[in-house]
């Protein structure tokens, strides 16, 4: 299995992957750690900066790609994301955008592939634009539920007719 790469501000660094598989997606995801003695599990107390990782669906084409200017690494499953930006893909050979989503703060349940976040939340789509607070994403399920403050927004610039 093959872990895709992780990008950081251009510095050498060490890191180690940590790869997942579940329902179909490789997820990868990359932390900063000084190995000794071979890992039997690092403890990570300081947040990556920068960083930048993606997933890909089961025939290999980028499904999302999650980055931001701090993730701390709680456990194996909970990761806390400042300043989180999220493209959706369509999972096309063209590697066709859906979406980009914004939020100063969210934790994502690597298992579960899902994130949320309690502050605000910008998505904007090729017709239309979302706001909103208090969210979840389900990256499987590839759905968004916004719970307050909630405001959309369509872009579209033709009429569609039946």
């Amino acid at each position: 299995m093959t872990c895709p790469t992780t990008y950081f501000e251009g510095k050498s660094v060490k890191w180690l992957f940590f790869c997942f598989r579940r329902k179909g997606f490789l997820l990868s995801l990359v932390f900063l750690s000084t190995l000794t003695n071979g890992y039997s599990g690092a403890k990570l107390d300081k947040p990556i900066k920068n960083f930048k990782t993606l997933m890909f669906n089961d025939k290999g084409y980028r499904s999302w790609e999650i980055s931001g200017r701090e993730g701390l690494y709680i456990n194996d499953n909970l990761v806390e994301i400042k300043d989180m930006h999220l493209q959706t893909f369509h999972g096309d050979q063209q590697g066709t955008l859906e979406s980009t989503v914004l939020s100063p703060t969210a934790t994502l349940f690597v298992k579960e592939h899902v994130m949320q976040g309690e502050k605000e939340i910008k998505i904007l789509g090729q017709d239309y634009s979302v706001e909103g607070e208090d969210w979840k994403w389900n990256g499987s399920q590839k759905k968004f539920w916004i719970n307050k403050s909630v405001k959309v927004e369509f872009t579209q610039k033709e009429i569609v007719t039946f």
